[in-house]
């Protein structure tokens, strides 16, 4: 069993210019993770998650997941929302993690350093009742060597808004400082909808400091560029204890009139 509680302020200014501000508890969750030897060399592990475990709030239930590895690859079976693939959730709306209900299979290593994936996701959760992300199925596939790692991804959608989603994302570890690029091109049904999304971060480590800046981008067909940029800042106190700060702001719409802010400083704690 393990678990995450943060405390601290928030500040938000929307895109009419309103501010909000305020302090409480920004995550606490408990996490159960088990796994079990099989024999033959087949293994399952399983994990949950419960959210949302704020006073005057109904915990809700989280990421569930169960897999198997063997020598035949791995299959991981999930309810859960994938990480984000581009940074900055409010611009790059398109490029965040989703909820959705996912059969994912990982080939078996055939090549040092190569890693392929296929993962059928179904939007509609039949059991729960709600309608979660849009069908599609996944193909990926990431390669690292030495410093370098680069992702590729395909994504054909069965009944959707969109039709398909290809991008890619390159990382290199300088040692000083680890640089990342990526772009997703999401191919929209509608006419003139095509959009493409781009992310650039760059994070270090400066005196026990992990910072890290980033930069993305919006273009919906025709229309003008948006642009947001974040900021992040962790201090380990101890092993399971940090603070840590982020901010950013971006474009809701086109036009700085439409810029929106948001910020916060939390004390975090692990167990």
């Amino acid at each position: 069993m393990s678990g995450a509680i943060s405390w601290g302020f928030d500040g938000d200014t929307s895109s009419a210019g309103v501010t909000t501000n305020g302090n409480g508890t920004n995550t606490a969750k408990i996490a159960f993770a088990a796994s079990e030897d099989l024999g033959g060399g087949l293994k399952l592990n399983g994990s949950m998650f419960i959210d949302n475990l704020v006073e005057g709030s109904q915990a809700n239930g989280g990421n569930v997941a169960l897999g198997l590895t063997g020598g035949f690859g791995s299959i991981q079976m999930s309810s859960a929302e994938t990480g984000d693939f581009l940074p900055i959730d409010g611009l790059t709306t398109m490029s965040q993690g989703t909820d959705a209900d996912r059969i994912s299979y990982t080939l078996p290593a055939m090549v040092l350093g190569l890693t392929l994936n296929i993962t059928t996701q179904d939007g509609t959760s039949v059991i729960g009742g709600d309608t979660r992300g849009e069908s599609a199925t996944t193909y990926a596939a990431n390669y690292t060597t030495g410093p370098m790692s680069v992702d590729v991804l395909y994504a054909d959608f069965v009944t959707a808004s969109v039709d398909n989603r290809t991008g890619f994302k390159a990382t290199y570890d300088l040692g000083m400082a680890k640089v990342s690029y990526g772009q997703l091109k999401h191919n929209v049904v509608a006419a003139n909808s095509d959009v493409i999304e781009t992310g650039f971060t760059v994070g270090t480590t400066v005196a026990n400091f992990a910072l890290a800046v980033n930069r993305s981008t919006s273009k919906t067909g025709t229309a003008a560029k948006r642009t947001g940029n974040s900021f992040s800042a962790s201090y380990p106190l101890s092993k399971r204890t940090s603070v840590s700060y982020y901010s950013e702001s971006y474009m809701g719409a086109i036009g700085d009139v439409s810029n929106i802010k948001e910020s916060a400083l939390l004390l975090n704690h692990s167990f």
